[in-house]
């Protein structure tokens, strides 16, 4: 099995602060060192005396990096066929690298029952606030934990990463840890980068430094970690021209902003994820993304 490559995050946290990915997410991506959780706050504030806030008016606000339609794609995985985890009454899933809990929304409000993994105290805590006000406090529940700290009392139904197994080094481990969180026959979710072609010096500066990502697998580096783990691999999709696409128009229509309302943290955090998918020219980006369609 091809070992994925690791390249050592650029220290950006101070001398004093331990090198968690915790601390790597908050230093080395300007997604994080962005007031994200306060504007999540202030929109909390603003609809207080208007809750439950409809699911389709909270889902937007909780969004980071990636659109709507990888919820709705694994949506479908989960509940195609009869025998299908998403069939059952409540079926369980597992949200790793929840953030501010889209998944938890789409989900909970289909009656799942969700556990929400997120490592940032403030996003776990600001996600929470996000079900409650939902209403749907009784099917979301966040664990502030690194997942591979991360015991369940029984393997769940379902599981779901969206672009988060990118920021962790040991993508091998991790992924086994996955399967671990599955019943037999359960169904997972992953969205992901991988390495398409040769990454380039300033591609991978650009990763580590802008992106929190030490490393990425090839496509054949990938498969065979997850078969490895115990995965059958259902569908491996390569979906890079589709994240072309998505970074470069949010990219433009951030800039068309006014620039008061622009952040810098997010303008910096754009334009490397435009440069590093060519500028929406997904057919020559040496960075890969893809969906993965998995059973136990």
């Amino acid at each position: 099995m091809k070992k994925p490559t690791v390249v050592r995050l650029s220290p950006r946290v101070v001398a004093s602060e331990p090198l968690t990915l915790e601390t790597t997410l908050k230093q080395n991506m300007g997604l994080y060192r962005s007031p994200r959780v306060e504007m999540v706050e202030k929109f909390l504030k603003r609809y207080a005396e208007k809750q439950p806030i409809p699911v389709e008016d909270m889902l937007p606000v909780t969004l980071l990096n990636y659109g709507e339609v990888e919820f709705k794609e694994a949506q479908t995985w989960f509940e195609e066929g009869e025998e299908a985890p998403g069939q059952n009454d409540y079926p369980s899933l597992i949200d790793v690298g929840a953030g501010f809990g889209p998944a938890g929304l789409i989900f909970g409000s289909r009656q799942y029952k969700v556990t929400a993994l997120e490592i940032q105290a403030d996003i776990a805590a600001a996600g929470q606030r996000v079900a409650n006000a939902c209403g749907l406090q009784e099917n979301v529940h966040y664990e502030v934990t690194d997942v591979m700290a991360f015991e369940p009392t029984k393997p769940a139904d379902t599981l779901i990463s969206v672009l988060c197994l990118l920021h962790i080094p040991d993508k091998e481990g991790a992924i086994k840890k996955l399967a671990s969180l599955l019943r037999a026959e359960g169904r997972a979710y992953i969205a992901d980068f991988y390495a398409k072609g040769d990454l380039s010096e300033n591609e991978q500066a650009l990763l580590k430094n802008e992106v929190a990502c030490p490393g990425l697998m090839t496509k054949d580096a990938y498969i065979d970690t997850l078969k490895g783990a115990g995965f059958h691999i259902v569908r491996f999709e390569d979906v890079t021209s589709e994240y072309a696409t998505f970074v470069h128009n949010r990219l433009t229509t951030y800039l068309q902003e006014a620039k008061s309302a622009q952040l810098d943290e997010l303008t910096q955090f754009f334009r490397a994820m435009d440069t590093l998918y060519r500028s929406g020219d997904g057919a020559s980006s040496r960075l890969g993304g893809c969906r993965v369609y998995l059973e136990m």
